[in-house]
């Protein structure tokens, strides 16, 4: 688990649940980022793809949890949604922007537990993912997506590099990504180049060291890829 936002128009709901959420990692011996906003819009502002679990409380006014749902699935279709609400009526309204739990409210600290080992356990199960790319005589082979280490394409040729080769594809570069459904830790340094943050070798101003190879971050991608690097890095050293 790297870095959680709590969206609720309730200080002291917030405050209460990010105390829980923090109590639950102390007790597993690990460390958290956890960030708190009172209002849709303000979350909206400052969001950039880095979180990887994300507590939306359903009644907000004026922008409600459900809307900003909807708002979130247009930029990020990965990151855990969990329902918080005192109207358990509206749970399965939840699902239609593919919420990975419900937490009625007052929040149950077992139950909060319950869901954040299932966040856990379904963030090591994307680890272990593998996508099918094709292999040296054509035939689709399975690829570790943690062991792929940057993507780049030049024109329609798209180039998979992995620890262990490259695996080389012609198609349109925004479908393959899409296809390929990416975790969070993967982030576009410019146009050509989509990173994997796990083998950065070296991080400068303006590009980037991986695989003995100088990629250069666009000022367009900046912002957005230097705070994945760091929501990343501040999950990495708290593990």
């Amino acid at each position: 688990m790297n870095k959680i936002a709590i969206v609720d128009d309730n200080p002291n709901d917030a405050s209460l649940l990010e105390q829980s959420v923090l109590s639950y990692f102390e007790s597993k011996g690990e460390k958290v980022s956890i960030e708190l906003f009172y209002d849709g819009s303000s979350f909206l502002s400052h969001f950039q793809n880095e979180y990887t679990l994300l507590f939306l409380d359903v009644e907000m006014y004026p922008m409600n949890g459900f809307e900003l749902a909807s708002a979130i699935r247009e930029r990020d279709e990965n990151v855990l949604i969990v329902f918080v609400t005192n109207m358990a009526q509206l749970a399965r309204k939840g699902y239609q922007y593919s919420a990975f739990d419900y937490l009625p409210k007052p929040i149950e600290v077992s139950e909060l537990y319950l869901t954040l080992d299932r966040a856990k356990f379904h963030m090591k199960k994307e680890e272990e993912r593998s996508v099918l790319l094709p292999g040296k005589n054509k035939d689709k082979v399975p690829v570790l997506i943690s062991d792929i280490t940057y993507i780049e394409v030049n024109g329609h040729y798209i180039t998979v590099h992995t620890k262990d080769g490259e695996y080389v594809q012609y198609g349109v570069f925004k479908k393959v990504l899409e296809e390929m459904n990416l975790p969070y830790y993967f982030a576009k340094c410019n146009q050509c180049f989509v990173v994997n943050m796990k083998y950065i070798e070296k991080m400068f101003p303006d590009s980037i060291l991986i695989q003995g190879n100088s990629l250069s971050i666009s000022r367009p991608q900046k912002k957005a890829f230097f705070q994945t690097y760091m929501s990343f890095i501040s999950g990495r050293s708290s593990s």
